[in-house]
């Protein structure tokens, strides 16, 4: 049953008639009295007498309208009830983010949680394998993570790839003027590589094309954070690094540079995910397309 039918039947009853009820709702007579009249072809009764005058309403529209201002009022009750429920209880939703792309998904985290204040959400940071459990466990709704391998229980939203730069130790034999530097250059430094706790991603990726200029780098350590990277170079480490250039902020730096690299297909693909099972966040997806409108077609 229409509520609005509901609504309009009641009016009329509270106001004695067709003009001051369509007066008061703001509406023509002609349509309010359309509304009455199918509520009674779907009542199978009538509701009024009809007379030149007035309407007079039956026994059953008088018992009708009763029961009908009950269920209103009844309804009305539920919507402020729910909406009471909604701001002690908000909805949460728990966001997983790696540690490989903080600093370029944090503009999308602050943005997500600007606009949805509502919302309670909780952000989870740590390493993309570690993240990928998660999801898979229900620990999480969504992941911001680099791209993880083929899963077909995953839905994927690529974004744009993040491209590299080499980040140089204080005292490795690279002149700092020196603007741009080869995968075949940094090869000959000690490297410090950013590298998943479990399964594969970028270094890997890395050690593939390193394999296809037939070199073997000097790999002294894997570690699954840049900033910790970074801050390890900096402090004195005398080693290189291959970055996304997203996660390091240049003028922070004390003792160490960063080069562009030349010759490198890139290796850091950021990328949201959620399980195809799950229903889609909105509320999320809207911030995505507005700050990634660009975002490769999967």
């Amino acid at each position: 049953m229409d509520l609005k039918r509901l609504k309009y039947f009641c009016a009329v009853m509270e106001h004695g008639g067709i003009n001051k009820a369509a007066h008061v709702l703001n509406i023509a007579q002609p349509p309010l009295s359309k509304r009455i009249q199918e509520l009674e072809e779907e009542l199978g009764i009538s509701l009024f007498h009809r007379n030149e005058r007035r309407l007079e309403p039956t026994v059953a529209g008088v018992y009708f309208f009763e029961r009908a201002c009950a269920i209103l009022q009844e309804i009305d009750d539920a919507v402020k009830n729910a909406q009471s429920i909604a701001m002690a209880h908000p909805r949460q939703i728990k966001i997983g983010m790696t540690h490989l792309l903080q600093k370029f998904f944090n503009k999308l985290v602050v943005e997500i949680i600007n606009r949805n204040t509502c919302i309670e959400f909780g952000v989870s940071i740590t390493d993309s394998s570690q993240l990928e459990q998660q999801l898979q466990k229900g620990e999480i709704d969504i992941a911001l993570v680099q791209r993880p391998h083929v899963n077909d229980s995953y839905s994927c939203i690529p974004l744009a790839s993040i491209g590299m730069v080499a980040l140089i130790g204080a005292g490795i034999d690279i002149p700092k003027e020196k603007k741009t530097i080869s995968l075949l250059e940094l090869s000959a430094h000690p490297l410090i590589l950013i590298k998943r706790n479990v399964g594969t991603g970028s270094y890997e990726a890395l050690l593939e094309q390193f394999k296809n200029l037939n070199v073997t780098p000097n790999i002294i350590m894997g570690i699954s954070q840049p900033a910790s990277i970074v801050s390890l170079i900096d402090s004195g480490v005398r080693a290189v690094s291959i970055l996304p250039k997203t996660e390091i902020d240049e003028k922070e730096l004390k003792t160490s540079s960063i080069i562009d690299i030349t010759d490198a297909e890139d290796v850091f693909f950021p990328t949201v995910v959620t399980l195809k099972k799950s229903a889609p966040i909105n509320e999320v997806m809207r911030v995505i397309l507005d700050i990634y409108p660009e975002k490769e077609k999967t």
